[in-house]
């Protein structure tokens, strides 16, 4: 063998692994539901999810992320192509066996659910616009005679929403809750509820419809100090539309009870984000 050949056959044996090998991962299977994202890094804007046990195909790699599509036969998606981190798939070499039947089977009839990533920690907050109730009032002598009364009053108000917990499944939320109404009532500037909250959501993917709910204390506070502060219970519940992941619009009903007696009522309406 001539000096030449012999030189080519090196190249080639220290080449053709190296191209074999920057080849070889034509797919990838999701091992654990991740979010899909724009861009090869953590805090890209999601383009979708995946979840366990689908097969995707590779187009680009990066270091610690794949750029990918859904497999032929796949069910139709929001999303065309994106970036999975590697650590959430398991590389599939171009011998590997393609889906099976019952794979794609299960992947046609959506058995496998696909999550938004909801578990874990995670905090909220969010702000809107409300309707303030105040509640009416009798004055009776010692008689048990009524000597004056006044019906209620529809107040405008800002209101806010603040939650930070944990979520033990992508549809079961539990946390901290601090639901704030800011009111031109003549007595309270500020109403509200803290303690515990838990929310539902209807599907583990976004777009969801939930439901939510708050108990706790209530109160009921002046901010310039014409009137004094007030507490006792109160307690909310309400819906809300998951439209996109993170960004809700959420509608619910506040009751406070003070230990005046007086029972106060806030209709709200808010966009509320949560990180998770």
């Amino acid at each position: 063998m001539s000096i030449r050949k012999c030189v080519v056959a090196i190249v080639l044996s220290i080449v053709a692994p190296v191209m074999a090998g920057a080849q070889s991962v034509t797919a990838v299977r999701v091992v654990r539901a991740a979010a899909v994202l724009e861009e090869p890094v953590g805090d890209a804007g999601s383009v979708g999810s995946v979840g366990t046990g689908e097969i995707l195909d590779v187009l680009d790699e990066r270091t610690g992320w794949y750029l990918v599509r859904p497999a032929a036969g796949s069910p139709a998606r929001e999303w065309r192509t994106g970036w999975v981190s590697a650590a959430t798939v398991e590389p599939m070499g171009p011998g590997a066996p393609a889906a099976t039947a019952t794979q794609a089977a299960v992947g046609a009839q959506g058995s496998v659910e696909r999550t938004a990533n909801r578990r874990g920690f995670i905090i909220g907050i969010g702000a809107g616009g409300g309707l303030h109730r105040t509640p009416g009032f009798s004055v009776f002598d010692r008689f048990g005679r009524l000597i004056s009364s006044g019906g209620g009053t529809n107040n405008f108000a800002i209101v806010t929403n603040f939650l930070v917990g944990w979520a033990p499944t992508d549809r079961a939320l539990l946390f901290y809750s601090n639901k704030a109404t800011f009111t031109t009532d003549e007595n309270y500037d500020a109403l509200g509820v803290t303690g515990f909250g838990a929310t539902y959501m209807f599907r583990p993917t976004s777009p969801s419809a939930y439901v939510t709910g708050s108990v706790g204390g209530g109160f009921g506070a002046s901010l310039t100090g014409s009137t004094s502060s007030d507490v006792g219970l109160g307690w909310s519940a309400g819906v809300g539309w998951e439209f996109r992941r993170h960004l809700s619009l959420e509608g619910d009903v506040l009751m406070v009870q003070l230990g005046s007696g007086q029972d106060h009522t806030v209709y709200r309406g808010l966009f509320t984000y949560t990180f998770y």
